[in-house]
C-alpha cells in the first residue's frame, strides 16, 4: 500500500504528519500556507461535511473551523457529517456545537482541556479508542444517536452530568482513571460491561452514578470500580453488575429498580450499602462476595437470590420482600436478615458456622427446600413500645415444606397457618417461646388447645361437624376452604390423619426435648385425638381411644377425671343404697325345744333379719371406701352380688380415675 494511503486517506507530505490531504494540495489543514487555509476555511458552510482526520488541531485552528460553520446570527457552529479520525487535539473547546451529521472521533487525542458542554449530537457519535489526556466536560451534552466510548481512555476527571443518551450509550473496554460522574439520562441501553470481544470497562478512582436514570437495560457486568456510587438512581429496566468487582465499600442507596438486579459473582471485599433501596423483581445476589459490615437494606424487594453467596462479618439484610432463594449460601460468621412483608425462604444448603438469623415485622413467610447446617433463627422483629401505636401483628410463617429443621429455631412467628407435614426431622425443631396456632372453633363447645392448620384441613373435609374448622387465620393468601369428601374416602381420611398424628408427635417430642412439659400437652391431646381419628371405626383402638378422650381428655383434662370420679361415685352411692346391700342381720339364741322330763333346755344361735338397710350416707361411705381401698381390704359390708360387682368397679376405675387427675395437673405444672 502507497504511504500515502496508509491510513485509509491521502496523507500530508509533512514529516510524521497523518493528516489527510486538503483537496487540490499535498499537506493538511494544518500545514498549508495561510491563503490556502482561508480558502479551505471560506469553503466550509453550516450543516457541511468535515474531514480533519490524522490534522494535528491547535486551539486557533479550531476555533477558526467552528466560526467558519456557525451560521449567520447564530450564536454555535453546526457539523455536519464530522470525521475526526486520529485527529490531535492540543485544548478541544465544542460546547454548545451541534453535530446534525455522524461525529466520528475514533483514535482522537484531546491532549488538553476537552470541552463538549451543551453540544448537541444528533446522529451517532463515535470516540472508539479515544484518549483524553486533560479533563473530559460532557455535562449538559445531548446524544441523539449511539454514543460508542468503546476502549477510550479518560486519564483525568470525566463529567457526564446532566447528559442526555437517547439509543445505547457504550463504554466497554473504557478506563477512567480519574473521577468519573454520569449524572445523566440513558435512554437507551447503557453498556459498561464487556461483551464477546471486549472486556469491561475499568473505573481507578471514583465512579459517581447518583440520581442516574436508566430507562432501558444497564449493563455493569465485569465492571471493576475503585470506588462506586449509584445513591438514588433509577433504573427503569434491568440492571446488570454480574462479575463486577468493587474494591471499595459500593453505594446503593435509594436506588429503584424496575426489573431484575442481578449481581452473580459480583465481589464486595469492602462492603455494600442498599438502604432505602427498591426492587421490583429480582435481587440477584447468587455467588456474590459481600465483605465485613454490609447492609442491604432497609429496601424493598420481590425475591432475594443468595444462591451460593458468601457473607462476611456483621451482615445485615434488611428487606420487605416476597422470596428468599439461599441455595448453599455460606456465612462464616453469621448473618442478620430482618424481613418485612410476605417473604418465601427457599434456603437448601444454607452454611454458617455460627447463628443465622432471620426477623420479620409482618407479612408471610414460607420456607421451602431449606437445610440449615448451623443454628438458624426464624424470628419476629420486636416492635417498639411507642405510646399511641397499636402493634403490628406478627409475621405468618406460611410452611416448611421440605426444609430439615434439624437446626432450626422460630421464634415470635404466628404459625396459625404453617403446614408441617413436608418438614423434616421436625421432632428437632425449636419453637422459641409460647407456640402461636389457633385453636379449635368455639361454637361448640370445644376443648381449647392448639392445633395445626393441617388438622383444621382435615376437619373441614372429613370430620362429621366442619363447622367453624379452617378460619381464615389458618389459610394461605388467596386459599379458599377445600371440598368436604364423603364416606367414601375414610380410608384415605384415616391415613391422613395418621400423617398429622406424626407432625403433633414430633413437636410434642421437641417441646419435651427443650423442657416444656406444660407446651408439649396440646400437642400430645392433638396426637391422640389423630391417632383415635386414623384407627378403624369401630375396631377396639377406635373404643379404647374414645374412653380415654371422654373420660379424661387423654390425661390432659384433670376436670374431666375427677367429673367421671364423682359420677363414679354418685352411681355407687345409688347402687348401694338400692340394691348394692343386703339387708342387716342379728344372732339370737333360742332354747331347744325338748320331751317333758328331760334336762332344762338348751340355746342355739339363730340369724334373725332385722328388715332394716343402710341409709345413703353409709352408701356414699362405703363407696368413698371402695374407690380407695384397691391396695386395702375394704370395710365389711353384707352386700348382694350386684353391691359386691359395684364394689369392684369402684375399687378399679376410682383409683384410675384418680390417677389421670393427678397426671394431668402434674403435666400443666410439671417444669
Amino acid at each position: 500500500m502507497s504511504p500515502d494511503l496508509e491510513h485509509g486517506w491521502p496523507r500530508c507530505n509533512q514529516d510524521a504528519c497523518v493528516g489527510v490531504r486538503v483537496s487540490g494540495r499535498n499537506q493538511c489543514l494544518a500545514h498549508v500556507d495561510g491563503g490556502t487555509r482561508d480558502e479551505a476555511l471560506r469553503a466550509l458552510s453550516p450543516d457541511g461535511e468535515l474531514d480533519l482526520r490524522g490534522v494535528q488541531v491547535s486551539a486557533e485552528l479550531l476555533a477558526a473551523l467552528l466560526r467558519a460553520m456557525t451560521p449567520k446570527g447564530g450564536t454555535s457552529a453546526r457539523l455536519g457529517r464530522t470525521r475526526f479520525d486520529h485527529t490531535r487535539f492540543e485544548r478541544a473547546d465544542f460546547s454548545g456545537v451541534e453535530f446534525t451529521g455522524d461525529a466520528s472521533f475514533q483514535d482522537v487525542r484531546f491532549g488538553g482541556r476537552v470541552d463538549f458542554g451543551g453540544a448537541r449530537f444528533r446522529a451517532g457519535a463515535a470516540f472508539v479508542r479515544a484518549r483524553f489526556v486533560g479533563q473530559a466536560d460532557f455535562s449538559f451534552a445531548g446524544f441523539g444517536g449511539v454514543a460508542a466510548f468503546d476502549r477510550a481512555v479518560f486519564s483525568d476527571a470525566a463529567d457526564f452530568d446532566d447528559v442526555v443518551f437517547e439509543q445505547a450509550a457504550r463504554f466497554p473496554g473504557s478506563t477512567f482513571r480519574d473521577e468519573a460522574s454520569f449524572c445523566a439520562d440513558f435512554h437507551g441501553r447503557a453498556l459498561f460491561g464487556g461483551d464477546r470481544a471486549l472486556e469491561a470497562a475499568r473505573f481507578e478512582t471514583a465512579a459517581m452514578f447518583r440520581e442516574a436514570v436508566f430507562h432501558a437495560a444497564a449493563d455493569f457486568a465485569g465492571v471493576r470500580f475503585e470506588k462506586a456510587s449509584f445513591r438514588a438512581a433509577r433504573f427503569d429496566g434491568r440492571a446488570a453488575f454480574g462479575g463486577a468487582e468493587f474494591v471499595s465499600c459500593a453505594l446503593f442507596d435509594d436506588i429503584i429498580v424496575g426489573d431484575d438486579a442481578r449481581f452473580a459473582g459480583a465481589a464486595f471485599p469492602a462492603g455494600a450499602s442498599f438502604g432505602g433501596a427498591t426492587f421490583a423483581k429480582l435481587l440477584d445476589l447468587s455467588d456474590t462476595a459481600l465483605g465485613d459490615h454490609s447492609i442491604v437494606g432497609p429496601c424493598v424487594v420481590d425475591a432475594l437470590d443468595l444462591t451460593r453467596a458468601k457473607f462476611g462479618r456483621d451482615v445485615l439484610v434488611s428487606a420487605r420482600l416476597a422470596k428468599i432463594v439461599a441455595i448453599g449460601l455460606r456465612c462464616p460468621e453469621g448473618l442478620n436478615l430482618r424481613l418485612d412483608g410476605a417473604v418465601y425462604i427457599d434456603a437448601p444448603k444454607a452454611h454458617s458456622p455460627t447463628t443465622f438469623t432471620l426477623r420479620c415485622s409482618d407479612g408471610d413467610v414460607t420456607v421451602a427446600h431449606a437445610v440449615f447446617d448451623r443454628p438458624t433463627i426464624i424470628g419476629a422483629t420486636p416492635d417498639l413500645p411507642l405510646p399511641g401505636v397499636s402493634r403490628r401483628p406478627l409475621p405468618r410463617l406460611l410452611t416448611l415444606r421440605k426444609v430439615d429443621a434439624t437446626n432450626l429455631t422460630l421464634a415470635g412467628l404466628d404459625l396459625a397457618a404453617c403446614r408441617f407435614l413436608d418438614c423434616f426431622n421436625r421432632d428437632q425443631l425449636r419453637i422459641d417461646g409460647p407456640p402461636r396456632f389457633t385453636g379449635p372453633p368455639r361454637e361448640r363447645r370445644w376443648t381449647r388447645r392448639l392445633t395445626l392448620a393441617e388438622e383444621h384441613l382435615w376437619r373441614v373435609r372429613h370430620d362429621r361437624r366442619p363447622e367453624g374448622w379452617f378460619p381464615e387465620s389458618c389459610r394461605h393468601p388467596g386459599e379458599s376452604e377445600p371440598a368436604r369428601l364423603g364416606r367414601r374416602h375414610g380410608a384415605m381420611a384415616r391415613r391422613e390423619a395418621a400423617r398429622i398424628q406424626a407432625v403433633y408427635r414430633d413437636l410434642r417430642k421437641g417441646r419435651e426435648d427443650g423442657k416444656d412439659e406444660p407446651g408439649a400437652a396440646d400437642f400430645y391431646y392433638g396426637e391422640m385425638e389423630m391417632r383415635r381419628l386414623a384407627a378403624a371405626p369401630r375396631g377396639a383402638e377406635r373404643a379404647l381411644l374414645t374412653a380415654y378422650w371422654l373420660i379424661s381428655g387423654y390425661g390432659q383434662r384433670a376436670s374431666r377425671a375427677l367429673t367421671a370420679l364423682a359420677l363414679l361415685l354418685l352411681l355407687g352411692t345409688v347402687g348401694f343404697a338400692t340394691a348394692g346391700f343386703a339387708p342387716s342381720t342379728r344372732v339370737e339364741y333360742r332354747p331347744v325345744v325338748t320331751a317333758p322330763g328331760q334336762q332344762p333346755p338348751g340355746y342355739r344361735p339363730v340369724t334373725v333379719p332385722t328388715g332394716a338397710r343402710p341409709g345413703w350416707g353409709d352408701a356414699l361411705e362405703h363407696s368413698v371406701n371402695s374407690a380407695t381401698s384397691l391396695l386395702r381390704a375394704p370395710q365389711t359390708q353384707p352386700l348382694t352380688p350386684f353391691g359386691r360387682v359395684c364394689e369392684i368397679c369402684l375399687r378399679l376405675l376410682g383409683p384410675l380415675l384418680f390417677g389421670l387427675a393427678v397426671l394431668a395437673i402434674r403435666g400443666r405444672v410439671k417444669r
